[in-house]
């Protein structure tokens, strides 16, 4: 995730996740951040995926959608 923030923002992690909210770690860890955003009220939430080629980015979206189907919650 550093080099993905060095890359796209010019800034360390620790710098963008000053300005930003960030999920990231394990499934669990990704899936427990989002539920807070919802239990806060959020309705929909915007994912930038952190990774600096298309097959990870394709493969961040499959870790996301699945952490969205029924039963994962």
């Amino acid at each position: 995730m550093d080099a993905y923030a060095l890359s796209n923002y010019g800034l360390p992690l620790e710098e963008v996740a000053r300005i930003q909210a960030i999920a990231m770690g394990t499934p669990a860890q990704v899936a427990a951040t989002l539920r807070g955003y919802t239990e806060a009220g959020a309705e929909h939430v915007v994912a930038r995926l952190g990774a600096l080629d298309l097959a990870g980015q394709y493969e961040q979206l499959e870790r996301l959608a699945e952490l969205t189907r029924p039963g994962r919650r």
